[in-house]
């Protein structure tokens, strides 16, 4: 799975800012097990085993990475070093160190650095553990350039002496006076600021966070609540009733004291402006929940009760959603709102299916299992531990409780069994084959580019060697199964390898995302007899998305991806893919921003670059398109394709391209034309490379195997070989190729006149061309007919010119070619303009001939002054003035009422033109 060198790199050391090791960049394939999408894996980073002065922790990891889009590049708090550094996510994959408040560090005062260090006695689960950067972090305006950082800082007392009988010692909290059996620590949240490329000047926001040896949570995040952004906290309960800490109280449901809760706080410490002696109030919302509510006195920064060991947080939608551990099974996923109690330790799961928490059946890991947590706890218990957590009852009362929206292998998924009476009583089968994923690190996805990603969660597992995908429903109040085309799953599993992923950041391209592997296969509680160590330890994995594997040149998307609709007559912008090195031989997808398919492109070796492009829908009431002349109807949808590659591309073939279209369009098809079926359609193109919104150009069914075929229960796509790029059509292939192959259309000025011209690459059997001018673009006119060569193979010439443009005022005139053969079938050419603008205005007398006052009509595209005159043949000046005009139309009177009868000459100049013409007087 990995490369073999990794373990043979510890300790090498480059230089003091930039550690690159030999198995950095190292690159491999994987395939989602599910939903089939290929992602290429690459290691930038092993936090644990690069060393920087006298520190050198092999079970050093990343607890938290966080994804900076200005620079590029990851934040990484290390969990065991305590430090914080800056990761390149590019080649060469370079760092820097920005923090560090180890013990041994000599920056900071003994205030703020930890105060202890690897290989101590003591450790608690984690240690520098969440991060979280200002949203207006490096802002254009007004930034806010800081960093919270959340850490276990010191250990008070209690903790082990080998033996686990014997482990509850005693230690009292220093805030509360409590006296507590099993290992105390305290945890700080501190705000730096980054100056120079360092974390500096900070602000302690909480200093009597409790600790932990198990279930310290402690992720952070800045999420709004009615519009203002806040700082949030997970604390877990700190194992409270189990394991090392049986006997410590589970104070969960407590709403006086930190333990299993979230915590809200400002970004500032004068957000509140409170008065008074006692600092970090400042810091403390006087919105909070709980503040001076028995038995709370005073402020508080609880936001919500009930939870176990949250380790995931994320906000979309206006929601707030946090990922928790389950005890044996029944990972949680809650929607998070203040003053609410999520259950624990008095319920597990739903609420609502009487804790019938069961195993999904028929799976990989736990075929057949089923559990109940009825007169078991949410904690395990055997002859060495004595659990002292509550027995599960589904009838009691919460006040304020609110059920998970998801549980991982709840009672809805397989057939009942004694599993939970199992791992809780003495026959413990290990915590490996427990029914559960524990969940860690979640993000959500929204940026459009893995067809049907959008609206998902993405969560971290720390068992199974897996990401989850659960897709939020359209109010994101559930979460909704994901079909894959044959079957139907309630999450999407990427992946399967032997790592305990701990956190997930995505990249603003939304192709790739970054994950970060504990460095140690233990952390606490029940993995520390059954660790799963991982094969990575430390490292910092790149996932990119490459696109789908293909099958007998098809693609394998699963079709249960929707079909892009297309915005009504409108060129909708597509978003760019990169076709490289690295999928050349992959099915490419192009979505819209949603996620929904429109196109595929497999280039087949060619690595043809950046694609972009359009595509077109034409308006769903509008009658469907036809082909000019023959009126044969062609789908209401066309795709254009620009590269920065050079075609042709040649390389196998040519590049295979899918284009997607749906029932609707097809229904609307068949309904104009009952001859076509979806086994005779065909994919034609043309050379034009800007957005189309009829058929234009020579357009032509493109060579070799046309596939079409239904996508599932949405639509159709059809799919052909091409070796450069333009616009895509889908119609009958019984429109045949259309007749003539257009190099080129201009348009311009011969004094008055327009001369049309263009020129023909190849010939087939075309009879003639008809020009079509229009006044506004949509309604065209034959103003004149060439006749064609008929049959060539090399460049023909052609030109027209339209005299009766002289007569005509518009400031726009629309040119385009109906291009005929000789069986009567037609296309449009591109339709090109021509300005009037400078020495293109537009002059006439009328009438002409005169009899006593004629009119000089001028239309002009500016202000300006211009001057006429009139003179008879010999060439005295019978009439002149000088005559400011307005932009558009302008009518200046001449009298000739007493002039003889004759032919005059009229001269007209302006700053650009000067026009002649003969005046004749009857």
């Amino acid at each position: 799975m990995f490369s073999p060198l990794r373990k043979a790199k510890k300790g090498l050391l480059l230089a003091s800012f930039s550690i690159l090791c030999t198995t950095l960049g190292y690159s491999q394939t994987l395939t989602s097990s599910r939903l089939r999408e290929v992602f290429k894996e690459e290691q930038i980073a092993d936090i644990d085993s690069n060393t920087n002065s006298n520190l050198n922790n092999t079970d050093n990891g990343a607890w938290e990475i966080y994804y900076e889009p200005n620079e590029d590049s990851l934040w990484i708090s290390e969990n065991k070093n305590y430090r914080i550094r800056k990761v390149a996510t590019k080649a060469p994959y370079g760092f820097r160190f920005v923090l560090n408040i180890s013990k041994t560090g000599t920056v900071f005062s003994p205030n703020v650095r930890c105060e202890f260090a690897p290989g101590d006695n003591t450790w608690p689960q984690g240690g520098m553990m969440g991060m979280v950067l200002h949203p207006q972090f490096k802002a254009a305006s007004s930034p806010q350039n800081f960093v919270y950082v959340a850490y276990v800082k010191k250990f008070i007392g209690g903790g082990p002496d080998g033996e686990l009988a014997t482990r509850y010692r005693t230690a009292t909290n220093p805030f509360s006076g409590e006296v507590v059996k099993g290992d105390l620590f305290t945890t700080y949240i501190v705000q730096f600021e980054y100056l120079n490329g360092q974390l500096v000047n900070p602000e302690i926001i909480c200093d009597s966070i409790p600790g932990s040896n198990d279930h310290n949570s402690g992720r952070l995040t800045i999420a709004p609540v009615g519009g203002v952004d806040y700082l949030f906290y997970s604390c877990g309960d700190m194992g409270g009733g189990q394991f090392y800490s049986a006997e410590r109280t589970n104070k969960a449901a407590w709403t006086n004291s930190y333990e299993g809760k979230i915590l809200r706080f400002n970004l500032q410490k004068d957000g509140d402006a409170d008065q008074g002696t006692v600092d970090y109030n400042r810091w403390i919302p006087n919105d909070n929940p709980y503040n001076n509510i028995a038995p709370v006195t005073g402020q508080s920064a609880v936001h919500s009760i009930g939870h176990r060991n949250v380790q995931g947080f994320a906000y979309t939608g206006g929601k707030f959603y946090a990922a928790s551990h389950g005890p044996f099974t029944d990972d949680e996923v809650n929607i998070l709102s203040p003053g609410m109690d999520y259950g624990h330790p008095r319920v597990i799961g739903k609420k609502a299916d009487n804790n019938y928490l069961n195993a999904k059946a028929a799976t990989q890991y736990f075929q057949g299992w089923g559990n109940k947590y009825n007169n078991a706890t949410s904690g395990q218990s055997n002859s060495r531990m004595i659990c002292s957590l509550p027995l599960i009852d589904e009838t009691q009362t919460i006040p304020n409780y609110v059920d998970p929206i998801f549980s991982f292998y709840d009672a809805t998924r397989g057939a009942t069994a004694s599993v939970i009476q199992n791992i809780y009583t003495a026959n413990n089968p290990g915590n490996d084959t427990w029914p559960s994923v524990a969940p860690s690190g979640m993000d959500v996805y929204d940026k459009g580019k893995i067809p049907g990603w959008n609206n998902s969660l993405l969560l971290a597992s720390l068992k199974r060697g897996s990401v989850f995908r659960l897709k939020l429903s359209s109010d994101g109040n559930a979460i909704q199964s994901i079909n894959d085309g044959s079957n139907t799953y309630d999450t999407a599993v990427l992946f399967n390898t032997k790592n305990r992923f701990r956190d997930l950041a995505i990249d603003k391209n939304g192709l790739s995302f970054y994950a970060s592997i504990d460095g140690s296969g233990s952390t606490s509680g029940p993995t520390t007899t059954t660790p799963a160590s991982s094969v990575c330890e430390g490292c910092i994995l790149k996932y990119t998305f490459l696109g789908y594997a293909h099958s007998s040149g098809i693609s394998t998307i699963p079709t249960s991806i929707p079909i892009a609709e297309g915005t009504n007559d409108n060129c909708e912008a597509l978003q760019p893919i990169v076709i490289n090195a690295d999928n050349t031989n992959y099915w490419v997808p192009i979505t819209d921003v949603n996620g929904k398919i429109i196109a595929e492109i497999k280039a087949n070796g060619n690595a043809i670059g950046t694609v972009s492009g359009s595509l077109f829908r034409n308006g769903a009431t509008d009658g469907i398109r036809t082909t000019p002349g023959t009126n044969k109807p062609y789908v209401d949808r066309n795709l254009t394709l620009n590269v920065t590659g050079t075609p042709p591309f040649n390389n196998n073939g040519g590049v295979d391209v899918r284009l997607y279209f749906t029932n609707a369009e097809f229904t609307k098809l068949t309904a104009e034309d009952a001859t076509i079926t979806a086994t005779n359609l065909g994919l034609f193109k043309n050379s034009t490379s800007t957005c189309q919104t009829i058929v234009s150009g020579a357009t032509n069914l493109i060579s070799g195997t046309i596939v079409s075929n239904t996508f599932g229960s949405q639509g159709y796509y059809v799919q052909g070989t091409v070796n450069s790029f333009s616009t895509f059509f889908v119609a009958s292939k019984t429109i045949s190729v259309l007749p003539v192959t257009l190099k080129e259309i201009k348009a311009n000025w011969l004094g008055n006149l327009a001369a049309i011209s263009w020129t023909t690459a190849t010939e087939q059997n075309t009879a003639s061309f008809d020009v079509e001018r229009s006044l506004d673009g949509r309604n065209f006119t034959v103003v004149g007919n060439v006749k064609a060569k008929g049959n060539s193979n090399i460049p023909v010439d052609y030109k027209f010119t339209d005299v009766s443009v002289a007569n005509l005022s518009a400031p726009i005139f629309y040119y385009r070619l109906i291009m005929k053969d000789v069986d009567g079938k037609a296309s449009f050419s591109k339709t090109v303009t021509l300005t009037r603008g400078g020495s293109a205005f537009f002059v006439r007398a009328f009438p002409n001939p005169v009899k006593t006052t004629t009119t000089l009509q001028i239309f002009s595209d500016k202000d300006e002054k211009l001057s006429w005159q009139l003179t008879d043949l010999s060439g005295r000046t019978i009439r002149s003035q000088t005559q400011q005009v307005v932009k558009g139309q302008n009518n200046i009177s001449i009298d000739m009422n007493n002039l003889p009868a004759g032919f005059y000459q009229l001269v007209v100049k302006g700053q650009q033109f000067t026009q002649v013409m003969k005046l004749q007087k009857q």
